[in-house]
């Protein structure tokens, strides 16, 4: 009875004590990828403010050819939105709605998991360059008062990070093409 009782307290000590720690941890974390594509601004930023385009660069889409994808409103407008329902868990359910849009330079959205009810924000940012335009891709996501989305925030970036690039990867060739 006596190692129960240690072992019990043991691991309520271990638990306080992650949760402690917890909230010593950043409240919000950003993955940031960045890509220089041969191409002008204008033909980089089309791919990403028409929801149209998108199945030929998204890494998501890849992963998952038959999601539904719902699009609604005006491409390079705030409000045009896209939903999509997915059976890969990797891809899951939800939404992403440009909230600012300003042509040929920044876009930033709203994107929203279902499964994890949490919302992030996504942001787009198209430079000139000398060889083209050089494309910021980011999410920055706020991890609130959860000590389990806290721990989580210290691997978004390996977790969110090799779709970005792959995605990039994508655009590039995509829009090189053109």
């Amino acid at each position: 009875m006596q190692i129960l009782k240690k072992i019990i307290i043991g691991l309520v000590t271990v638990i306080l004590l992650l949760i402690l720690i917890a909230y010593l941890l950043p409240n919000s974390c950003i993955v940031t990828r960045t890509v220089e594509i041969n191409a002008p601004v204008e033909v980089v930023y089309a791919q990403v403010a028409d929801f149209n385009h998108w199945n030929s660069w998204s890494p998501w889409y890849r992963k998952d050819t038959t999601m539904k994808q719902t699009i609604i409103g005006t491409a390079g407008m705030g409000k045009h939105l896209m939903k999509w329902e997915s059976d890969k868990k990797e891809v899951g359910h939800g939404s992403i709605e440009f909230d600012k849009v300003v042509q040929n330079n920044s876009i930033d959205a709203t994107l929203a998991f279902d499964e994890m009810k949490m919302q992030s924000t996504m942001m787009y940012r198209f430079e000139p360059t000398a060889a083209g335009t050089k494309i910021t891709w980011s999410d920055s996501l706020n991890l609130g008062y959860n000590p389990m989305m806290r721990w989580a925030g210290l691997f978004m970036d390996k977790m969110m990070g090799p779709d970005f690039e792959a995605g990039l990867k994508n655009m590039k060739e995509v829009s090189e093409k053109k």
